[in-house]
């Protein structure tokens, strides 16, 4: 991925401040999406994230997309803080109405999420957000 590179501080700084034990971006042939996340675990409960982006997406769409994708890694880092334990959090991770309350949020960071941002800045807007989403679930 061409944008990805510039995006390693970001991503560095985001595993450093979460329960992840890392992030990848990589280039793949998606035909739903741009870019989508994926948050794993193994058996001993280590989490990672991998950060698949359409091979095909001209760099301007790339970057925005990448954008996109950290927001959502932020936006599970403050949902984490929010949970008794991780098991805790992944069973709770597909509730469609938290996925289209995360997905409000990484629409409205990419529009201002570059390359440059402070990973504490990302979190500290994923969790205003989640205060106002209400009810925890």
């Amino acid at each position: 991925m061409p944008s990805a590179p510039e995006w390693e501080s970001l991503a560095a700084s985001l595993v450093a401040q979460g329960p992840f034990r890392s992030l990848h971006i990589t280039p793949g042939d998606l035909t739903t999406a741009d870019a989508m996340t994926r948050f794993q675990h193994d058996r001993q409960s280590a989490e990672w994230v991998t950060v698949v982006v359409d091979r095909r997406l001209p760099a301007h769409r790339a970057r925005r997309a990448i954008g996109h994708e950290l927001a959502h890694v932020a936006d599970e880092i403050a949902r984490v803080e929010l949970t008794a334990s991780l098991d805790v959090w992944r069973d709770t991770f597909t509730h469609p109405h938290r996925c289209a309350q995360a997905e409000t949020f990484a629409w409205q960071a990419e529009e201002w999420v570059e390359p440059q941002t402070r990973a504490a800045d990302l979190i500290e807007a994923a969790r205003r957000h989640q205060q106002q989403r209400g009810t925890r679930r």
